[in-house]
């Protein structure tokens, strides 16, 4: 069984003054499916387009579909899932490399980092997508949900974890966003080690 995903750090500098965006990318989805000549021929891009239609027009995409929008979106340019724009995420994902003991860059390889924001994930409340192909039981997805209420928490959630109290970017005091990165850095490769352990538990299931 999962613990509660939304443990909270202390003492950190809350977020109540930023938007939604401000922490997590925020890509323009209708530039980045935008159809040119080197992309004109390709049918995933075809498909892509018509799934973020859909979602613009009734806002009905199923999770699955909605979950492989975004990871399917990132293989074009500019998106990269390796090298998110913002501060936050782009650290979050080295800091949980780190505490993984990913220290090569082939390594780091296995961690990729997708934000969702105005994306049909979005409507299902995920925020972003932090995805390790773990080398024993595949991938493992950890969806993310940034708030600034945390009272959010008790209405329900959908994502693995709520993050709230985040420190966006660097500033004069560095330490508070380092640890800020830190405090869910640990919070994602808890539940990175719980799901694999959620797997592993039923694959032995299926084997007996």
């Amino acid at each position: 069984m999962r613990t509660n995903p939304s443990w909270v750090p202390g003492n950190l500098e809350s977020s109540g003054k930023l938007r939604e965006g401000d922490i997590i990318d925020r890509n323009n989805w209708a530039q980045v499916l935008r159809e040119t000549p080197d992309k004109v021929a390709d049918i995933r891009l075809h498909r892509l387009n018509q799934i973020y239609k859909n979602y613009k027009q009734d806002g009905k995409t199923d999770y699955n579909t909605s979950l492989q929008f975004v990871k399917e979106a990132y293989t074009f340019k500019p998106l990269d899932p390796y090298n998110p724009a913002k501060p936050f995420p782009r650290e979050l994902r080295n800091a949980v490399g780190m505490i993984l003991g990913l220290q090569e860059s082939k390594q780091m390889m296995r961690i990729k980092f997708y934000s969702a924001i105005d994306s049909p994930l979005d409507r299902h409340g995920r925020d972003a997508v932090i995805e390790y192909d773990d080398p024993d039981v595949g991938i493992i997805d950890i969806t993310l949900d940034e708030t600034m209420n945390p009272e959010k928490i008790e209405d329900g959630y959908k994502a693995d974890i709520i993050m709230h109290d985040v420190v966006a970017a660097p500033t004069k005091n560095n330490d508070e966003f380092l640890r800020s990165v830190a405090t869910w850095a640990v919070e994602v490769v808890r539940m990175i080690k719980e799901k694999k352990e959620e797997i592993i538990q039923k694959q032995r299931r299926t084997l007996h």
